[in-house]
């Protein structure tokens, strides 16, 4: 096969997956979100920029150029891949963090750059070189910057997640190494531009694999961004009154009600819900918790979790880890044993030995 097949080939294949990523920045965010919809602009902005990308990639792989106009047209396009996944990754971290301000000036900065390697291509080529090392050391600095704002994103946001849930978000952490590592791919491609023939096509197609995989794990992890636009949503009501504060008393009446019924095997509802469902307000609630449980309520309730995962392991010895953690309410196999292991100072399968 010849050299401008494989790059016609590559060429349509990255623009495939750029298409791909487009498409769920429009629809897969979930769309009952108040604070999601405040930032139509920013994800219409980042879906055009993208499509431009994918513009540039494939008129670079159907066109035949001189490698000097490749190179800057490539740098262009797989500098704006990066971006836009930092971009995302935030957006996907906190949905009110990502702003058309923020949208704008992080994207005039990379633009001034590359705007220079097409002008020194065409214009100045002499000094092509001092400027191509310049934009590259700018993009690079720029994914730095937006790398640095989404970890913290994710960071905060995690601890937001469980105290809101008072669950463990594991998930949270898996999207944070999914898009810093997709980053870290874009840049390994960029220090790829300069090479030719093999190198260069080995370091794209592994590109193309590496975000066909990230692709993937956005669409399968969809339905956890819910979760963090409820979070936020919440957030941002203002009530314009609470409820009363009920007695201890009666908070722990109707607790005992709620363990009955193993509404504690519910997932995915919040602290505060449940405290409405108890006819109390949140204060109180953590209140009790901390004076009469001794304990706070993550606590307790995993404790629940794993006592009645205790009682349907001993019933069902031959019913899988992941279904028992499923049925009381742990949807993370990880988060099952770690929980398993601190209340029963074992592991499942070591517990299932000694029964």
């Amino acid at each position: 096969m010849a050299a401008s097949d494989i790059n016609l080939i590559l060429g349509y294949a990255t623009a495939a997956v750029q298409f791909t990523l487009a498409i769920m920045i429009l629809f897969l965010h979930p769309r009952r979100c108040s604070a999601c919809g405040k930032q139509r602009t920013a994800r219409r902005l980042l879906v055009l920029s993208l499509f431009i990308s994918m513009a540039g990639n494939l008129l670079n792989s159907i066109f035949t150029v001189p490698k000097m106009v490749f190179d800057v047209f490539f740098f262009w396009s797989c500098s704006t891949q990066n971006i836009l996944m930092g971009f995302v990754s935030i957006l996907f971290a906190n949905p009110t963090r990502i702003s058309r301000r923020f949208v704008l000036m992080n994207c005039l900065a990379y633009a001034f750059f590359n705007l220079l390697l097409v002008a020194s291509a065409f214009a100045f080529p002499s000094a092509f070189a001092a400027l191509f090392i310049a934009g590259f050391t700018a993009g690079v600095g720029q994914s730095i910057h937006i790398c640095r704002i989404a970890v913290k994103e994710y960071r905060e946001a995690t601890i937001k997640l469980e105290d809101y849930y008072s669950e463990e978000f594991n998930y949270m952490r898996r999207y944070k190494n999914m898009f810093i590592s997709a980053i870290a791919a874009g840049m390994a491609l960029l220090i790829a531009v300069p090479f030719s023939g093999g190198i260069f096509h080995i370091w794209r197609i592994l590109y193309v694999m590496f975000y066909i995989y990230v692709a993937i794990l956005f669409i399968a992890q969809g339905y956890n961004m819910n979760l963090v636009s409820q979070l936020y949503d919440s957030l941002d009501i203002k009530k314009s009154r609470r409820q009363s504060f009920g007695s201890m008393d009666k908070l722990g009446v109707v607790l005992k009600k709620w363990v009955d019924k193993k509404n504690y095997t519910i997932s995915d509802v919040s602290t505060e819900s449940i405290a409405e469902d108890l006819d109390t307000d949140i204060l109180t609630f953590r209140e009790y918790f901390r004076q009469v449980i001794g304990e706070d309520f993550r606590s307790w309730r995993q404790r629940l979790r794993i006592e009645e995962a205790c009682r349907i392991m001993e019933e069902n010895p031959s019913m899988s880890y992941e279904i028992v953690a499923e049925t009381v309410g742990i949807n993370d196999r990880s988060n099952f044993k770690k929980s398993f292991e601190k209340f029963k100072g074992m592991t499942p399968n070591e517990w299932k030995r000694k029964r």
